[in-house]
Formats: structure tokens, C-alpha cells, sequence
């Protein structure tokens, strides 16, 4: 027995034996897989891996790393080198409190803080503009800000330094005429949604009524990740925009490990630039004409329901992208496509995707540039 044990260990890399809330198992060659999902529960090797026996691991797409339940995987070089890393929060002897802080009037704010524990942060009581929140640091949050009803909203509200770590699922979430900026945010959730009737996202613009339609936007400098569900339900969205806001720009940012997309993008007028997405069911998801500049998809199709792609298109829509940088260990298609016959124009790619990946799965019009040549 213990020659085995010494055997399997020397095929791990890293054997960790940490909590359940960060497992995370690096090997040398992959797990035995029957089911082909990526998910191995962990019987005999416990002991070598560090793990409880019984531990469902799931691996990180075609890499080499593994996590459990409660653990979100890291993001790989490559996805980091393309997004600027957000600035930490500017902490000074800062303050804290314990109960949700209701905004009633216009120029409100949180800064210099520290919170533990506190589900939701903060949110408006109706239509509250102007609204600052800067250099809070969280610790088991599920919202830092949250519009509860459809009668909410933060018109040009200023976000700045957040960041939320062992979060629930979500970060922000905003209905009506929301507007404003949005930077240096890092959301690392850890805590998945039980609940089916919850659409989790890191950044959420939401809402399906007539007065779900705010902007201007400006979203840059975020990472997101590990917006997940559990018990069958396959929410979770890193950014989610609905088809009734306008005007966002959101660049220079990472999105990974999340249920369904990356990037869930409904909104009109919307940019994507300098972005990646790592590990989600679908790393892009775009729903109406978009104009895009560069965007980095690796990794897509972690275990989930619908349809895997690095780019999925709905309906008859035009996408335009400047650039497409795409790596996979997986042959998941370049683009699916849903619900009509979209036009797809890539200037130019960069990919490095196993052989036989095909470029299309569904109809669509493709105008593709230099480096998109399938294998």
C-alpha cells in the first residue's frame, strides 16, 4: 500500500491537503475520466491528491489542474497576459459596519472600508444618482451593490478599487437608468446559487421591463470569476448585459470559471476590447449587432447544459471583430450559431486549437481574415 501511495504521488506535482474551501490539485498527467466531463471523484488516490475520499474534482479545461467543489480554477498565463490586472483598494485604518447601507439620496458613498461577512452592502431606495463607492475590500459578500426592484437605480454612479473575495455569486447588480463607470474591480466567488430562478453575474445590468434601459457604460480593468450554480442549474455569467441597456464600453478585463458565459451581451451598442474569457460554457455570447476589437477566448466548455463555444452568436445579427485570439485543448467550435443566419467578419486570428476544430457549428455568413484558417 504504501509503495502505491509513493507511486501516485510521484505523478502529482502538487499535493495539497487544504480545506474544502481550496482545493485545488495540480498533477502530472490527467485524472482517470470514465464519464469524458472532466469531472473524477476521488476514491483510492485520496490520500496522495490530499483530498477527502468521495471529492468530485473537476478539471480546468485541458490543463493539468484540478479543483473541488468549493474551488474555482486559476486563471492560466495566457488569459492574464491580455487583461490589465485591477488596482487594489487604498485601505487606511479603514472603517466597516454590519448592515446593509440604504442610499436615499443623490451623492452618497462608501470609501476606506473594510467588510467581513456582510451579504449585501449596499443598495437604493429607488432612484438614487450619483452614488461613489471606492477602495472597499469584502470577505464573504454577496453584492457590494444591489438594485432589488425594477424601481432601483444608480444613474452615473462610480465605482473604484472593489475588491470582494470568498464572494457569493454575484458583485453588482443594477436595473432601470443605471449609468456610470466601472474600474478596477476583482470579484472571486466561491459560493455557488442554489436557487433556479437566480441569474448570477459579477456584473450584472438587468432587468427585462421597459425601464430596465440605462447607460452610458464604461466598464475596464475587472476580473471575475467562479459565478457558478449547483443542483442542476446552469446560471452564472461573469458580465451580463440586457437588451435594453446602451452605450458600454468594456475593456481591458478577465472573465473565468463561470456557469454559462464569459460575456452575456444583449445590450445595444456594446464594445468589447483588450478582453478574455477563460473556462466558461460559452466564453462569448452575443444576442444583437456588435462591433468588437480584440477578444481572447481559451478554454471554453466546462461541464454545463447548451451548446459549448468560444464565440456563440444568436439570431441574425452582424459581429464584427477586429481580432480573435483562441486556445483550447478541446476541439469546441470557433462559432456556434442559434435562431438565423448571423454575418460573422474577423479581420485577423490567432489560434492554436486541436486539429479537426471546426470553425462553425450552425448557418452563418463567415468573412474571415489572415491566421483563421482551420487545421
Amino acid at each position: 500500500m504504501k509503495h502505491a501511495i509513493r507511486a501516485l504521488c510521484a505523478l502529482v506535482l502538487t499535493c495539497l491537503a487544504v480545506p474544502a474551501a481550496g482545493q485545488v490539485v495540480t498533477v502530472a498527467a490527467p485524472l482517470p475520466d470514465k464519464s469524458g466531463d472532466g469531472r473524477v471523484t476521488v476514491t483510492s488516490q485520496a490520500k496522495a491528491l490530499g483530498v477527502a475520499r468521495g471529492t468530485v474534482l473537476t478539471r480546468c479545461g485541458s490543463t493539468l489542474v484540478y479543483v473541488g467543489p468549493k474551488s474555482v480554477c486559476p486563471p492560466q498565463p495566457q488569459a492574464l497576459a491580455v487583461a490589465a490586472a485591477p488596482a487594489a483598494p487604498r485601505l487606511a485604518n479603514p472603517g466597516t459596519f454590519t448592515t446593509t447601507r440604504n442610499f436615499k439620496a443623490a451623492g452618497g458613498g462608501i470609501a476606506n472600508m473594510r467588510f467581513t461577512g456582510l451579504g449585501t452592502i449596499s443598495r437604493p431606495r429607488g432612484v438614487v444618482p450619483d452614488l461613489t463607492l471606492r477602495d472597499i475590500q469584502a470577505d464573504g459578500a454577496s453584492f457590494i451593490l444591489r438594485n432589488f426592484e425594477g424601481s432601483d437605480a444608480t444613474p452615473r454612479v462610480t465605482i473604484a478599487r472593489v475588491t470582494s473575495l470568498n464572494a457569493g455569486p454575484g458583485g453588482f447588480y443594477f436595473r432601470g437608468s443605471s449609468s456610470g463607470t466601472i474600474t478596477d474591480v476583482r470579484i472571486e466567488a466561491t459560493k455557488p446559487n442554489t436557487q433556479s430562478s437566480k441569474v448570477p453575474a459579477g456584473i450584472g445590468l438587468a432587468g427585462k421591463n421597459a425601464d430596465d434601459n440605462g447607460g452610458p457604460w464604461t466598464i475596464s480593468r475587472f476580473y471575475i470569476r467562479g459565478m457558478q450554480s449547483t443542483d442542476g442549474i446552469f446560471n452564472g455569467d461573469g458580465i451580463a448585459t440586457e437588451k435594453g441597456y446602451h452605450d458600454i464600453t468594456i475593456t481591458d478585463g478577465y472573465s473565468g470559471w463561470n456557469r454559462d458565459a464569459g460575456y452575456d451581451i444583449k445590450s445595444v451598442r456594446t464594445t468589447l476590447n483588450r478582453v478574455a474569457a477563460e473556462g466558461n460554457r460559452r466564453n462569448f455570447k452575443v444576442w444583437g449587432d456588435s462591433d468588437w476589437g480584440m477578444i481572447t477566448s481559451i478554454d471554453p466548455c466546462q461541464p454545463g447544459r447548451g451548446e459549448c463555444a468560444h464565440v456563440q452568436v444568436q439570431g441574425s445579427i452582424r459581429l464584427h471583430v477586429a481580432r480573435l485570439i483562441a486556445r483550447s485543448g478541446n476541439p469546441t467550435p470557433l462559432f456556434q450559431t442559434e435562431g438565423g443566419i448571423p454575418t460573422i467578419t474577423v479581420d485577423a486570428c490567432d489560434l492554436k486549437l486541436p486539429v479537426g476544430t471546426p470553425l462553425l457549428k450552425g448557418k452563418a455568413v463567415l468573412h474571415l481574415g489572415p491566421g483563421c484558417a482551420a487545421e
